[in-house]
């Protein structure tokens, strides 16, 4: 019997650390994209971490949050949001760089992984969340 209980204790520290799982592949998920090529202005490549940094602070604000839900799970659910929301702020600062830029440079293009920042904040803000009401449930 004490077995028994061993082995079902065991099987819900598997799910919970599956959920962590998940949660630490998107986290790192968001900082590769933070560093990936942003825009190309006049043949240069910009990363999102290379520009200005009062356009792109809160996508890394977002990351740092991230990362202290990452380690100690507090307040999955509400931090996890945020940082996704700041995450969001980020990127609309990197297009309003992008159109600053555009003023002064002769050829300004958007590169792809703006859009994938974008696409990534927004999986991360709502799995995350949804993972993280998964890790809530399982500390309570």
């Amino acid at each position: 019997m004490i077995a028994m209980l061993k082995w079902f204790s065991s099987l819900e520290e598997a799910r919970d650390m599956r959920y962590r799982l998940i949660y630490g592949v998107l986290w790192p998920l968001t900082v590769v994209v933070y560093l990936m090529p942003w825009a190309r202005v006049d043949g240069n490549i910009i990363p999102g971490c290379a520009f200005a940094i009062h356009y792109t602070v809160t996508y890394f604000i977002g990351i740092l949050i991230g990362l202290i839900v990452l380690t100690t799970e507090y307040n999955p659910i509400p931090m996890t949001i945020i940082a996704g929301v700041l995450m969001i702020f980020g990127f609309i600062g990197g297009e309003w760089a992008l159109s600053e830029t555009a003023k002064h440079a002769r050829v300004v293009v958007a590169e792809w992984g703006m859009v994938l920042s974008f696409f990534t904040s927004m999986i991360y803000m709502v799995a995350g969340a949804y993972i993280g009401k998964k890790m809530a449930a399982k500390k309570a």
